[in-house]
């Protein structure tokens, strides 16, 4: 991850190195920037409730997942919260968890586990 001065943007911005095609040899800092005091905005705004299957509560949190802001342990199952940009962020970790995870909300996710889920029966 490369953080730099976008042009076409006109911002500091996050760049993957992997996904890039050019690069001008022009180094400089914008006036009153400091690499040490930056932070990124946080611009996730999507909220995801997902309970777990009690017996793999230690697994889960192990997993140590970036996304996640809040876990609690309830009698249905242990419930953790992620807040996320976009669906896609998440949704191959919840799939990896297979039928011990059950998407709470949003609803636009249980969708998209339905319709993954759906392919996979297709496929076998």
């Amino acid at each position: 991850m490369l953080v730099a001065y976008c042009d076409l943007r006109q911002d500091i911005r996050h760049f993957r190195l992997s996904q890039m095609t050019e690069l001008r040899e022009r180094f400089g800092f914008p006036m009153h920037f400091k690499l040490s005091q930056y932070t990124p905005p946080d611009d996730r705004s999507l909220l995801v409730r997902i309970r777990f299957d009690h017996d793999i509560t230690d697994k889960v949190k192990e997993s140590n997942y970036h996304y996640i802001v809040d876990m609690e342990e309830h009698q249905d199952g242990f419930h953790v919260i992620l807040r996320v940009r976009h669906l896609d962020e998440v949704l191959q970790w919840v799939l990896g968890w297979g039928a011990d995870a059950v998407v709470l909300e949003p609803k636009a996710l249980q969708n998209r586990i339905r319709e993954e889920a759906q392919k996979i029966l297709r496929r076998y």
